[in-house]
């Protein structure tokens, strides 16, 4: 994480743009940092640890979205379309396919993302655990290499940059920078 920061704080015109807030789910839901601007960010240092409670955690990534974008409103702040990064190493524990939880955050982000709330980018690290995950989410839903964290953040800053350097982000395509980094991402 602490090289995403650096790569946006080189940029000078993207680094006032962003806000980060991270949420681990790591044996359980918990808001390692709420939003601050990249500026102010001290990225954690993160770790495996238990279960993985997924569902959990996108539920509250999404509402600190819904929470940010509400705060930015009330005080006349224009803003673009926020991703939303899930990193992950496993398969969901609080919620199976098909399941009623499952249904619910499919359609949460089936709907924000029709609706152009979020943008939501799932990340699957390890064996199988794209294909446990991409049912969620399959259109943005890769898998990376095991220890590419380096490039994937290399990749999360580059697609950060070309966003920023849109006028309108009605339809954010990143299959090109993806391609840049196929050897990291199982394409």
């Amino acid at each position: 994480m602490s090289f995403f920061k650096e790569e946006i704080i080189e940029m000078e015109e993207v680094k006032r743009e962003i806000d980060v807030s991270v949420v681990t789910f790591g044996g359980g839901v918990t808001v390692e940092q709420e939003f601050t601007p990249i500026i102010d960010w001290e990225p954690p240092v993160l770790s495996e640890s238990g279960r993985t409670p997924m569902g959990g955690a996108i539920e509250k990534a999404l509402d600190l979205v819904d929470d940010r974008k509400e705060a930015y409103k009330q005080e006349g702040i224009a803003y673009k379309r926020p991703f939303v990064w899930v990193l992950t190493d496993g398969k969901p524990t609080d919620m199976k396919p098909n399941s009623e939880k499952w249904e619910n955050i499919h359609d949460r982000i089936q709907t924000g993302e029709n609706g152009k709330h979020f943008a939501l980018f799932i990340m699957a690290v390890g064996q199988g655990a794209k294909e446990a995950i991409s049912p969620l989410h399959p259109e943005r839903t890769l898998a990376l290499e095991d220890g590419k964290f380096r490039e994937y953040f290399e990749f999360l800053s580059s697609s950060v940059e070309q966003v920023s350097s849109t006028e309108d982000d009605d339809d954010i395509d990143l299959s090109e920078e993806a391609g840049e980094f196929e050897e990291i991402f199982q394409l």
